[in-house]
């Protein structure tokens, strides 16, 4: 299952709505590191799969279209996970988006796009506006727990009162799982460029 819990980020929402106004196409960039004792913590995952997976997801979301191609490099951790990588997504209206993901360095999340940058660390939070203006947010804890929240109950209230989600669909969570998987194929084949979604 993927997660969808960006799409529940008061920060990223503010992101995608200044993003979706400037339009494409779209020039994007990312950024998403944790600490290198999330090799011990998951020691059945990697970056990719574990933290990579978020920035994948909100592309998608953002940007309104499909991951094309892929090309990823990357450092494996001593027990053969990938720990670090860095990819280079073409996306299907001719855009791109370049990704980090690591557990080498302090929590920190950035994203750009559209002449917009957020960042999100673990005190506080800001996102600059095309104009330069900030927005000041609350560190990643409180920003994560209440889209956590928001998420679940979404979850919640979708099997009292069936429906369509609103906020994502099957399509969107396998997508995102097709485009880390041809990520994870590129770092195995050397960085060839693969097939996305």
């Amino acid at each position: 299952m993927v997660g969808h819990v960006l799409r529940f980020a008061d920060p990223y929402r503010e992101l995608r709505a200044t993003a979706r106004e400037a339009g494409g196409p779209w020039r994007g960039t990312s950024s998403r590191t944790r600490p290198a004792d999330h090799l011990d913590d998951y020691p059945s995952e990697n970056v990719v799969g574990l933290t990579m997976i978020h920035d994948l997801d909100a592309i998608a979301w953002i940007t309104g279209e499909r991951v094309e191609r892929v090309q990823a490099h990357g450092v494996r951790s001593r027990d053969g996970r990938w720990s670090s990588v860095d990819a280079h997504l073409t996306l299907s209206g001719g855009g791109t988006w370049d990704c980090h993901a690591g557990w080498d360095g302090a929590d920190e999340d950035t994203m750009a796009v559209a002449g917009a940058s957020l960042r999100i660390a673990d005190t506080d939070a800001d996102l600059t506006a095309p104009n330069g203006s900030t927005r000041r947010f609350a560190g990643a804890q409180v920003v994560y727990d209440l889209a956590l929240r928001a998420e679940l109950a979404h979850f919640v209230d979708r099997i009292h009162s069936p429906g369509v989600p609103t906020s994502f669909d099957l399509d969107a969570a396998a997508g995102s799982v097709r485009v880390a998987d041809a990520l994870l194929a590129s770092l195995s084949e050397g960085g060839v460029q693969v097939v996305g979604s």
